[in-house]
């Protein structure tokens, strides 16, 4: 399998499972049409939108509530000065999935990401049970973990990289999310390599959910910022 039917392949199956199933699916909603008109991770808006919507200006609590039972997250690309909603699409074995209104794939263990699809210098896998774990049980001190990440290379091969990390608390704040505030622990995780370095940078209510992230992806697209809506 090439390269690109790697990344085009899981996309192709999850755009079905949106088209299928879910309150999106439902033609007549406002709030679908609202969603389906925001930018997307690439930078273009929908094809049928005169002027592309950027959710970070147009999204209101208003159309996040309407939109339930559906499971929504901003994500912004900061390297392209591009966001997107995206809807969670499915869930399996601990790992949840979610998609942009333009393909994007994003998948999550523990509201770690741990694997990207259709952004170009894509993760194609990670392993952070380590982080995890260190998130969960995080003391006063903080504690260390061990990340492997995966990339496929030009030759299309699987190249691994091993991070060593510090996961350390950073105190506790609040923060706000569209009219909605959130009390949260603030963590991060500074981790390092041969080839580099980088800090992901955790917002975690009381309960674990992770509610807000920084986090990195790669070298070229560098990091993700997420929000639960």
């Amino acid at each position: 399998m090439t390269r690109t039917m790697k990344i085009i392949a899981p996309l192709v199956v999850a755009a079905g499972l949106l088209a299928a199933c879910g309150p999106l699916a439902n033609t007549e909603s406002p709030t679908r049409a609202a969603l389906a008109g925001l930018s997307g991770l690439l930078g273009g808006g929908a094809q049928d939108a005169a002027v592309p919507s950027d959710p970070r200006r147009d999204l209101t609590r208003d159309i996040i509530e309407a939109s339930r039972p559906a499971d929504l997250m901003l994500v912004v690309l900061p390297v392209r000065d591009a966001a997107a909603t995206a809807t969670r699409i499915g869930d399996n074995r601990g790992k949840s999935t979610w998609i942009t209104p333009d393909g994007i794939g994003l998948t999550f263990a523990d509201g770690l990401l741990i694997a990207t699809r259709g952004l170009g210098d894509d993760l194609m896998g990670a392993d952070v049970r380590d982080t995890a774990a260190a998130l969960q049980t995080m003391l006063q001190n903080g504690g260390t973990s061990v990340r492997i990440h995966d990339y496929l290379n030009g030759m299309d091969q699987t190249e691994r990289m091993s991070f060593q990390c510090v996961v350390s608390p950073a105190g506790n704040t609040r923060i706000t999310i569209y009219q909605r505030t959130y009390p949260v622990r603030k963590v991060e995780e500074n981790c390092v390599t041969s080839s580099g370095q980088f800090t992901n940078t955790y917002w975690i209510e009381p309960n674990g959910t992770v509610r807000q992230s920084k986090q990195w992806i790669s070298q070229r697209i560098g990091y993700i910022e997420i929000q639960r809506l």
